[in-house]
């Protein structure tokens, strides 16, 4: 039986960061709350449907989205997408909106991994949390829609009524449903500003299982892979109503089966010859095949070679430096752009370690004319990594008397105090100072700093890397269009 009526609205948010997204935040969508709106929308057609992301729509907005159906006796609930450094944000507006009588369910890696680190704890001094969804949640979402908050709906934590203690429902894990999962882009407020879109086709990150590296707090969804004309019949209609032509492929590597690669590539409608896609490929899936098929895409290819120095606590097995420079030769070699993404302030990072490899990749860009991006960040403490219970045993007892979530930042800069032998806001200067090195170098490479906060990059942004965001922003697509010209005109290869 149902607590109380159903909705007659959905409103799915992925509240903006606090945390510099830069480049990525123009080629992403909140795909998990596209994926939970779009089960809904086919579920309940007479539903209105709506998904906000925080990058594109500002939080003033939306509240008065949302009061509108308010205004017309409507009925909404509002599902929230809690990821690393969101979460400030994300609570507040849950407050707001709980002070307006709507009701609220938290969903999303940050909410369901804090709940499964604390249990009640996490929500105890959130009372206006009405409910907390974990595991793959559309299909839930569609069932609380339609019947209201049914005591038989499995993880779910609730509260009966507004603001009463919590419930805890059944708990049945359930893996993400990737044969019938579909995403509407047609449901995102304000898609037409976005620079590109992200898609799914396979499952989440194959190591996320007890395997994943030390930085990462994923979680595994499952494993499963999309049809990949339904994927491409997607991306065409984005292509067709909103003229986007960079996509960004997520979750796993896309290497991960190489027959499941080809499916994918050979699948690739004609008319979708001219877009770029972002794949992330580990360094050790590289070869001949591998390469022909990301050429054959239009790929950037994104690999994750993290450190020079400290490689071997990574957790990235099988990487190895020697296999790291056997992809990005032969990538270069193939005439396939590539980004390459490095973290410093593994256990044990000193001034040292990380300069040697700012100094490499400095050698790199200069040795490698297809490596047209340089990701670069700070170690970022996010729950469910670990990185996180490294920093809760060593710092002991400083953060039992805190209710979690955990600024992000605050967490990050603790350890950096406790594991390694250079602090956070030194490591983000060195990255800086490098950073300008690298344009120096090639004025055509987008240096992307990632899990920063925005005050942090905009002291590093003020001076001769970048003016301001718009100006990173024009140099992403300038990366894209580099990544056009290298494959037809052999002046950009000297």
């Amino acid at each position: 039986m149902a607590i109380h009526q159903r909705y007659d609205a959905y409103i799915g948010i992925h509240p903006r960061s606090d945390v510099a997204g830069i480049s990525s935040q123009h080629i992403t969508v909140p795909l998990g709350a596209l994926a939970i709106a779009s089960r809904v929308a086919r579920d309940l057609p007479e539903t209105t449907v709506k998904v906000f992301y925080g990058e594109l729509t500002d939080e003033i907005t939306i509240y008065e989205e949302v009061k509108t159906l308010l205004n017309e006796k409507r009925k909404p609930l509002v599902g929230m997408t809690l990821v690393a450094g969101n979460t400030t944000t994300a609570l507040g507006m849950a407050s707001h909106f709980d002070q307006m009588g709507i009701d609220v369910i938290l969903g999303g890696p940050e909410a369901w991994l804090s709940y499964n680190e604390y249990g009640d704890e996490f929500l105890k001094d959130k009372p206006y949390i009405r409910a907390l969804c974990f595991g793959a949640g559309e299909h839930i979402i569609s069932s609380f829609v339609k019947y209201g908050l049914d005591t038989c709906l499995p993880n779910l934590v609730y509260r009966q009524n507004p603001h009463d203690d919590l419930v805890s429902g059944p708990t049945v894990p359930t893996d993400l449903d990737f044969e019938r999962l579909s995403i509407d882009y047609a449901l995102l407020e304000g898609i037409e500003q976005a620079g590109g879109v992200s898609y799914i086709w396979r499952s989440d990150c194959h190591m996320a299982r007890g395997k994943r590296c030390y930085f990462c707090g994923r979680i595994n969804l499952g494993y499963g892979t999309r049809d990949p004309h339904n994927v491409w019949d997607e991306l065409v209609l984005v292509h067709k109503q909103w003229g986007l032509t960079t996509y960004y492929n997520v979750a796993d590597s896309i290497a991960i089966n190489q027959n499941d690669l080809k499916r994918f590539v050979d699948a690739k409608p004609e008319d979708l010859s001219e877009t770029i896609h972002r794949c992330f490929i580990n360094p050790h899936q590289v070869n001949c095949f591998t390469a022909g098929c990301l050429k054959k895409l239009n790929a950037i290819a994104a690999l994750g070679i993290e450190s020079f120095e400290l490689l071997e606590t990574t957790g990235k097995f099988p990487s190895s430096n020697e296999g790291n420079m056997q992809a990005i030769d032969l990538l270069n070699k193939q005439k396939v752009p590539m980004i390459l993404s490095f973290v410093l302030g593994l256990p044990g990072e000193t001034a040292q370690t990380a300069i040697n490899t700012l100094k490499g990749i400095e050698r790199l860009i200069q040795e490698y004319p297809l490596i047209v991006g340089v990701e670069i960040s700070p170690l970022t403490v996010t729950i469910g990594s670990r990185a996180y219970h490294d920093l809760m045993v060593k710092t002991e007892t400083r953060y039992h008397a805190i209710h979690p979530p955990y600024d992000i930042i605050k967490m990050s800069t603790d350890y950096f105090d406790a594991a390694c032998m250079i602090n956070r806001d030194d490591i983000i200067e060195l990255i800086g100072e490098y950073a300008k090195s690298m344009v120096a170098i090639k004025p055509n490479l987008c240096v992307d700093l990632k899990g920063i906060s925005k005050e942090e990059a905009a002291r590093l942004f003020s001076g001769a890397t970048f003016a301001n965001f718009n100006q990173l922003y024009e140099k992403v697509m300038m990366l894209h269009q580099y990544a056009r010209n290298v494959r037809t005109n052999p002046l950009f290869l000297f």
